[in-house]
């Protein structure tokens, strides 16, 4: 019986080798047809920094350049683990490829939460089956599959982050914010991502930056919510309380992101496709805020930064003083 089932499960028509980061080749020649991509036992588990960055886009169906390894986690045709399987040499997926779709959802299976996508260009996939390989195949067969994908240094006809991205030179001018200090005049230039590498894009500067963003009355702040316990970071944008009175001298007093008190949530748990920039305005999950005219990043401060910061402070003070004292002491001699 077995052996029947096996003989009524539809062949590809061809077959390629995962890389990850590398996106698959054009799919055009394959569109409602099965393709086979097989996958190293290595990439099979959650040090696979695409799985963690959650690259994938869909819901059932999935943009083509979708992580494999996400696909095969968020569909549950494998459950991805903390280690690498050591008992196979491999999974081999089996997907339907159709065309691009005006809109892919965002969707949380098996704990994995997909990102949304509109007009995409690419083509689309749904992933049927998959099996476990106790080879990836000989060396000719790995040869003939891994000269099919594109080069390592080859990207995606449509990269997101290239498509979102304004190509100019930031229109830097300086403006005076809301509490009379100097800060940069917004523009999509000074919040695009600055390339293709992932340390490039805004979203990666977060990790380390807190963006401020103004209106003639209002201070919005937008800020990282980093992922305990397994979920995913995520993004809170919040008003800032009392702007006029929140000056360079009272926020280096302050933690980064400011603390709940001080501002007022609107926002919480952003993915980051909830944020849309625009020329003069920002919309956050629908809504829009207009007339953003100010811009200012300001690094992240923790309770621990401040207390450092104090010490230091501390240490200099008591070394001036000592300094004033022998000073005093050589004068009178």
């Amino acid at each position: 019986e077995d052996e029947e089932e096996d003989e009524e499960k539809e062949a590809p028509v061809e077959t390629f080798l995962y890389r990850p980061g590398v996106p698959l080749p054009n799919l055009a020649p394959y569109v409602h047809k099965l393709i086979e991509v097989r996958i190293a036992a290595e990439y099979l588990s959650m040090d696979n920094k695409f799985f963690q960055k959650r690259h994938i886009w869909g819901n059932d169906l999935y943009t083509s350049d979708s992580d494999l390894v996400c696909v095969l986690h968020h569909t549950g045709l494998y459950k991805v683990s903390p280690s690498a399987p050591k008992e196979i040499d491999g999974l081999a997926i089996f997907l339907r490829v159709s065309k691009g779709r005006t809109s892919y959802t965002s969707t949380t299976r098996q704990g994995l939460r997909t990102r949304r996508w509109n007009n995409y260009e690419g083509h689309s996939i749904k992933a049927e089956r998959c099996e476990e390989l106790m080879t990836l195949g000989s060396k000719e067969e790995m040869d003939a599959m891994m000269r099919k994908m594109p080069s390592s240094s080859a990207k995606s006809k449509k990269s997101r982050h290239h498509h979102q991205m304004r190509r100019f030179i930031p229109d830097v001018t300086l403006m005076f914010n809301l509490s009379n200090e100097p800060c940069m005049k917004y523009t999509l230039g000074l919040v695009a991502d600055k390339g293709l590498e992932h340390d490039l894009w805004t979203s990666f500067r977060l990790k380390k930056d807190v963006i401020y963003l103004e209106t003639d009355q209002h201070r919005f702040e937008l800020s990282l919510e980093r992922g305990h316990d397994g979920s995913y970071d995520s993004y809170r944008w919040a008003r800032v309380l009392n702007p006029y009175q929140m000056n360079n001298s009272v926020m280096s007093q302050q933690v980064i992101p400011l603390n709940p008190k001080l501002v007022d949530v609107v926002f919480d748990r952003l993915d980051w496709e909830d944020i849309e920039w625009g020329p003069n305005s920002i919309r956050v999950k629908g809504q829009l805020f207009p007339g953003i005219v100010r811009a200012q990043f300001l690094s992240i401060k923790s309770e621990e930064d401040l207390a450092a910061n104090h010490q230091l402070n501390l240490d200099v003070e008591q070394k001036d003083s000592l300094v004033l004292g022998e000073s005093k002491v050589i004068l009178g001699a």
